[in-house]
């Protein structure tokens, strides 16, 4: 995967679904941001089982993927970082590099969280938390009631 976008956008997004990511948790994939870049937009989400951000942000797709990075440390990266283009490159060795001006950031991935665990988490636990919680609908009252 490779994208490009601006420090605005990309801190802006971040901080967002950052909100749902939780303070303390037993399930490593919680405590990460998944960035799809699949499709024609970029997407960052999170999730703590009870509360799910997804955003769209504004950026260049050059290569299409998706990974989960930990959301703590993403979020400071970002913040430390310049105000100008920031390129974000992972390798199927599942290394994923940040790039800004100058600066460049390397992470690996944890071996508890590989590419296709982060994904088929990140679909089960986004699929169990639609599942589980109970939607209600209202109706209008009909006036002639």
């Amino acid at each position: 995967m490779k994208l490009i976008c601006s420090k605005s956008n990309l801190l802006t997004g971040v901080q967002t679904v950052a909100k749902a990511v939780p303070n303390k948790t037993t399930m490593s994939i919680l405590e990460c941001i998944l960035i799809d870049a699949r499709d024609a937009e970029i997407k960052l989400m999170a999730n703590d089982m009870e509360l799910g951000i997804e955003t769209i942000i504004e950026g260049e797709i050059a290569e299409k993927g998706i990974v989960a990075l930990d959301a703590k440390i993403f979020l400071e990266i970002v913040r430390k970082l310049p105000d100008s283009e920031i390129t974000i490159v992972t390798e199927d060795t599942l290394k994923t590099t940040i790039t800004c001006e100058k600066s460049k950031f390397k992470k690996n991935l944890s071996s508890s969280l590989t590419f296709f665990e982060s994904i088929f988490c990140c679909h089960w636990y986004f699929t169990r938390f639609l599942l589980q919680k109970p939607y209600f609908f209202v109706n209008p009252i009909p006036k002639h009631i």
